[in-house]
């Protein structure tokens, strides 16, 4: 799930510090998340399906009874955890680290937008209580706020504005602490279940509650009989279109989906 970039043209060198640049000298700008999830079936018939993920293509173990596990973690800066761990990197390392900010109307530096996080590191109770009535406006159909991480005032050539704490590419933004690291995730099946693994971008789950989703899916893969290939093209066309009856013909993001039955 590509997240967008830019590039001049012209020569390109890395410098010192491994970072990509035209002959500007600007950095190159681009990357993309990943999720990969693998499934192994145990001697009982029962699986251990693993996710490792880097960025935010969420990826859910859906069961026929209509139940969801996640098969991959958040890296949102508005996850506590990625906020520690920004935090605690090694301040001669990372002199300057990301911020983790609402976004706000009307308020165009980015890093001047409200952060997320007090320094004790528990979210602003002001805008978790009422953030529609301190400027702040939902990304999704689960009126998650806008979030991003940005570099401070002090950086001006690197900085950068994204969605995500940690990804593949966007290597400039390692020295504020964006990682490639993935997080692991570990479930296990039941015994006569039957299960769906999905994995999809934020195209197809800004249009979703997850488990509105999770009851859809059983709905054509159980209720309906249809097949897995079946089961992608109706999902699909039906995100597709409430994306645009939410955000508008122009304004939706790419969708990708992808569903591997178990067993």
């Amino acid at each position: 799930n590509s997240h967008g970039g830019k590039g001049g043209g012209g020569q390109r060198c890395k410098d010192q510090h491994g970072i990509v640049r035209n002959a500007s000298g600007d950095p190159i700008h681009g990357g993309t998340t990943a999720s990969i999830i693998v499934a192994y079936m145990e001697d009982d018939g029962t699986f251990t399906v693993v996710g490792a993920n880097t960025g935010d293509s969420t990826a859910l173990l859906i069961c026929d009874d209509m139940s969801f596990e996640f098969l991959t973690q958040d890296h949102g800066p508005d996850n506590e955890l990625e906020f520690k761990r920004v935090q605690q990197l090694d301040e001669k390392a990372y002199p300057r680290k990301l911020i983790f900010v609402y976004d706000k109307a009307k308020c165009y530096k980015k890093f001047e937008c409200p952060r997320v996080f007090l320094p004790n590191g528990t979210k602003d109770p002001k805008y978790v209580t009422n953030p529609w009535g301190h400027g702040l406006h939902p990304t999704n159909v689960r009126y998650e706020p806008a979030v991003y991480a940005v570099t401070p005032q002090s950086v001006s050539r690197d900085a950068t504005c994204i969605a995500m704490t940690r990804a593949l590419g966007d290597f400039y933004a390692g020295q504020f602490g964006l990682s490639a690291i993935p997080s692991f995730t570990i479930r296990r099946t039941k015994p006569g279940s039957k299960y769906m693994i999905v994995v999809a971008s934020d195209g197809v789950w800004d249009c979703w509650k997850y488990e509105d989703f999770s009851k859809y899916i059983v709905s054509l893969w159980q209720g309906k009989s249809l097949s897995v290939s079946e089961s992608v093209d109706v999902a699909l066309s039906e995100s597709v279109t409430r994306a645009i009856s939410n955000f508008g013909a122009r304004h939706y993001d790419d969708a990708c989906l992808v569903l591997n039955s178990l067993p």
